[in-house]
């Protein structure tokens, strides 16, 4: 099997998937030892950043993997998934798919040796199965803040100008990637992190919200899989298996209110628990099946 590790980024108690590939790691693990700090390696060790989680959500797990790679174990692929994220191994009709329980999670991915080395066969990288919507900046405007994502293409055009016509032209597309998901080969890693982290280091300094989540990382990651497809790199593009949390009414309520005290984003994502607890659930995955293949 290919030398590969996928770190999967936990921020709160959740069951724990791990074997010899999937490798837990606790985000702003300086800041909460509890169940999560005695089962699974922090992001606070070495170079890191963990006490930026609030802010980068996953990527100080990404930054403490770029600075740390030895510890690891030096592979010759790494990816990144989220402990309600997985990448499922195979070819699907639909990009969106979950489950209840995380009882036979490695069927319910078709994870085994073999179904790795087949989905890296021939090509260069692993993204999710980009979804279709209006536009990749009118969907983060819908959602965020647009001026956001405007500092963004004003940083790559100014430190990486020969992304600026890809930057646009996606930001422009329908074809979008969410779930900061992915694995590379370790030098399209480390080029990765230099150029999410060379940019997210300007916009921390110059946003005009500076405590909120950054959820434009997941454009600045499809920005990348753009870029390097124009440069000639081949993908294969896979499923994602969503865990599904049931959660009471007085729990979602409690999330809202936390998300606004918090201000963690926009007004749609702070009440998005409460969107999710009424839509049916045939309705909203739907949506989150399309997918642009």
């Amino acid at each position: 099997m290919a030398n590969l590790k996928i770190l999967v980024a936990y921020h709160k108690k959740s069951p724990i998937v791990k074997n010899e590939v999937f490798l837990p790691i606790h985000l702003g693990h300086g800041d909460d030892y509890d169940y999560l700090a005695q089962n699974m390696i922090g992001d606070d060790t070495g170079d890191n950043i963990s006490d930026k989680n609030l802010t980068y959500n996953e990527f100080t797990a990404v930054y403490w993997a770029w600075k740390n790679y030895d510890k690891i174990g030096n592979p010759d692929y790494i990816g990144l998934n989220h402990y309600r994220r997985f990448f499922i191994f195979e070819k699907r009709k639909y990009a969106f798919y979950d489950t209840c329980s995380t009882e036979g999670i490695f069927d319910k991915l078709n994870y085994s040796p073999e179904n790795v080395d087949k989905v890296l066969e021939g090509v260069d990288f692993i993204a999710p199965m980009p979804n279709v919507r209006s536009s990749v900046y009118k969907n983060y405007k819908f959602t965020h803040h647009a001026d956001d994502f405007n500092l963004v293409l004003k940083i790559i055009n100014q430190d990486f100008p020969y992304m600026t016509r890809i930057a646009t032209d996606y930001a422009k597309g329908k074809k979008t990637f969410f779930y900061n998901a992915f694995i590379f080969k370790k030098q399209e890693f480390f080029d990765y992190c230099n150029f999410m982290f060379t940019v997210l280091e300007k916009y921390e300094k110059q946003t005009k919200h500076p405590t909120e989540r950054m959820f434009i990382t997941e454009r600045l990651t499809g920005i990348y899989f753009a870029y390097i497809l124009e440069q000639g790199k081949k993908a294969n593009y896979l499923p994602i298996m969503f865990l599904r949390e049931k959660k009471k009414f007085k729990e979602v309520l409690a999330e809202v209110k936390q998300n606004f005290k918090e201000k963690k984003a926009g007004f749609l994502i702070c009440i998005k628990p409460l969107i999710l607890y009424f839509i049916p659930k045939r309705i909203y995955y739907i949506r989150k099946k399309r997918t642009a293949l």
